[in-house]
């Protein structure tokens, strides 16, 4: 109730601000000082609004931190159980492609890193497993602007 009565208060101080700097400037502020009344007015307006969402959203300081999520970016997508075995790891080998470990492991993975120099490709991906294990494999293009990587070396950290 109180973080709705804030959302009111914060609007309508908001709008006010906003009415009186943009709408009728000349009236409140000298001259030149218009840009900057305007800017504090829709400053206050999304501080207003920004505040309010943070009060407003219970539910995810309560609820407990999931971890069947994708990812994007270079962060590792975890899951309940194991993303990579140990046998799965065994059957990885050199000369796969990317698409045939990720078949084999049946999970994407995160790039960790990326290079391309002199028309050769160079990309390493990781699967990590909830308990921190991992699988590392570095794919690379065989020949110049070949456009599909091989996996030429690859890395277990504590397989179960």
């Amino acid at each position: 109730m109180i973080q709705i009565i804030g959302l009111i208060v914060g609007v309508y101080v908001s709008m006010r601000c906003i009415e009186i700097f943009c709408f009728n400037p000349s009236r409140y502020t000298r001259k030149g000082t218009s840009v900057l009344m305007k800017l504090v007015a829709a400053g206050t307006l999304l501080v207003t609004v920004i505040l309010t969402v943070f009060l407003m959203d219970t539910s995810s300081a309560t609820a407990p931190p999931t971890t069947d999520t994708e990812s994007s970016g270079r962060l590792p997508v975890l899951a309940p159980g194991p993303v990579v075995t140990m046998e799965e790891y065994k059957l990885i080998e050199t000369g796969h492609s990317w698409a045939q470990v990720r078949v084999i492991i049946d999970a994407l993975g995160s790039e960790e890193s990326r290079s391309e120099r002199d028309g050769y490709t160079t990309v390493t991906y990781s699967w990590t497993n909830s308990d921190g294990s991992k699988v590392v494999a570095t794919f690379q293009s065989p020949c110049k602007n070949c456009p599909v990587p091989k996996l030429v070396t690859k890395a277990q950290f504590g397989l179960p």
